[in-house]
C-alpha cells in the first residue's frame, strides 16, 4: 500500500503555519497517514517566537517538527522532502500555507 507523507514548511508566519496544519488536520479523512512534519528554516520571521510557535503548531497536531537550514523556497522543499523517507510510489502531500489545503 502507498504511504502517505505530509509535509509543511514553516516559512510563512507561525499563525499562517498554523492555520494550515488546523486545517490540513480538520480535512484529511481517514486515509492512514505514515508520517507528518512541519520543517522551520527559519526564514523569514522577524518573530522572536517563531520558532516556539511553529513548535507549538506541530506538538498540538502530533506533527513532527524539524529544524533545518535555510537555503531557498525550493532547495527548502526538496531538502524537506528528502528527510520524509517515502519510497517508491509513496504519496508526498505538501501542506503549503500558502495555498490551504
Amino acid at each position: 500500500m502507498r504511504k502517505l507523507h505530509v509535509m509543511c514548511l514553516g516559512y510563512n508566519e507561525a499563525p499562517m503555519v498554523r492555520d494550515a496544519i488546523n486545517l490540513f488536520e480538520k480535512q484529511k479523512g481517514d486515509y492512514p497517514i505514515a508520517f507528518k512534519a512541519l520543517y522551520d528554516p527559519g526564514f523569514p520571521s522577524k518573530n522572536p517566537n517563531h520558532q516556539k510557535e511553529l513548535v507549538e503548531a506541530a506538538l498540538s497536531n502530533n506533527w513532527l517538527y524539524v529544524k533545518i537550514p535555510n537555503k531557498n523556497v525550493a532547495e527548502n522543499w526538496k531538502y524537506a522532502i528528502s528527510l520524509l523517507g517515502a519510497t517508491g510510489d509513496d504519496i508526498v502531500y505538501g501542506c503549503d500555507p500558502d495555498e490551504r489545503p
